[in-house]
């Protein structure tokens, strides 16, 4: 076959995949100087590109998920102020001391099957008396916090789901931005912080009462009113004056923080056993203009990472989803800040990173607590080594 017709060949395919829009939109800075409005423009129209080119690809029928029509109505500011958030931690990720994580466990449930597993599943509709704690979408605003609010939103919908709605505590993910020093590079809200530090934070400190928004219940209620360089510090004193039991004496400790397989039936008979579960998942540019669908990335390079609340799964035109609550609003996307992402092949890690934790440390029979797999890696890494040793001397 001549070499030009395989050229031509090959073009098409790229043309048809999109893969060519990837260097195009590739998510990185359109410019430096983002409070430029020269520099927002750039990303506005960065931004409509992309959407031009997702609708072009739903047309012809390679994606099903839908992009917002209009820039405006699209994740936008929270777009430009992730762009300033991956600028600052590529910049200063070098100058990071390297630290060595202690993985949590793993769980596994023994003896499931698919069958036990519905084809769809909503904690909202099992659940119902908890429908105002499962049903709720936080924003962060300016401030990078999915980790405090994901976190501190699935304790309170597991809380009431363990007491059947009988316990009112609200866990505070004010306290969790604020006070857990571990979870975060820095004291500032430019970057969203660790799900794994903010599980072992409930577990070794506690979290104090704190509701979100404008209710002003609890210990440290949660206000999305922080700038993005606002310097963070930990008063460990309660700021809503109304409320009577000291910081210290309102902690609430949990007994066990743990990670699930990487295996949606194992995430999905947690979910139905417990209630939702956290992820962490890879973030790309083309989820800010997300409207509806099941969300596949199309386009450019990773730009951080974000931290959410699965709260069940379904399929949709054919491809199974998890339903998921963000942390930007509800006035995000099109379905009142929930979005679905694909589900069953770890799209972007979020099945790689489910974790969960419990306020009992006791296991039903069918579970068991397994030492992480890198843990085992060293082990029989150490044991062959041991091995060539006694053999070679």
């Amino acid at each position: 076959m001549n070499r030009f017709v395989v050229l031509a060949m090959l073009i098409s395919y790229c043309a048809a995949t999109g893969y060519f829009a990837n260097f195009e939109i590739s998510g990185e800075f359109p410019c430096e100087d983002f409070s430029d409005e020269v520099c927002s423009n750039k990303v506005k129209i960065v931004l409509k590109n992309m959407t031009d080119k997702l609708d072009e690809r739903r047309r012809n029928g390679l994606i099903s998920w839908f992009p917002k029509s209009d820039v405006r109505d699209s994740g936008y500011e929270k777009y430009l102020d992730q762009l300033k958030s991956y600028s600052d931690f590529r910049n200063e990720l070098s100058e990071q001391p390297s630290a060595t994580v202690e993985l949590p466990l793993t769980l596994n449930y023994k003896s499931v099957s698919a069958d036990n597993i519905p084809k769809s599943f909503d904690v909202r509709e099992f659940w119902p008396y908890c429908k105002h704690f499962t049903d709720s979408i936080e924003n962060e605003g300016n401030c990078f916090s999915s980790h405090a609010i994901s976190v501190a939103s699935t304790l309170n919908d597991r809380l009431c789901i363990a007491t059947k709605g009988q316990e009112d505590f609200l866990y505070s993910a004010e306290d969790i931005l604020t006070c857990c020093k571990a979870c975060k590079v820095e004291n500032t809200c430019r970057h969203n912080g660790s799900q794994h530090r903010t599980w072992k934070f409930w577990v070794d400190e506690g979290i104090v009462s704190g509701a979100f928004g404008e209710s002003n219940e609890g210990c440290l209620p949660f206000f999305p009113s922080k700038q993005f360089n606002t310097p963070i510090s930990c008063h460990k004193n309660c700021t809503n004056p109304n409320y009577k039991t000291p910081y210290e004496e309102d902690k609430y400790e949990g007994a066990i923080f743990y990670r699930l397989k990487k295996n949606e039936i194992q995430i999905q008979t947690e979910i139905m056993a417990y209630g939702p579960v956290t992820s962490q998942f890879e973030l790309y540019p083309d989820l800010f203009v997300y409207s509806k669908g099941v969300y596949e990335n199309q386009f450019g390079n990773e730009i951080g990472h974000c931290v959410i609340k699965i709260i069940g799964w379904g399929v949709e035109d054919k491809l199974p989803f998890w339903l998921v609550a963000n942390t930007w609003g509800r006035k995000w996307g099109d379905l009142n800040g929930f979005f679905k992402i694909l589900r069953g092949d770890d799209h972007l890690g979020i099945e790689a990173n489910v974790m969960a934790g419990r306020r009992s440390s006791v296991l039903a029979a069918r579970e068991e607590l397994l030492a992480n797999s890198a843990g085992k890696i060293q082990s029989n890494f150490f044991f062959a080594l041991l091995f060539l040793f006694f053999i070679y001397t």
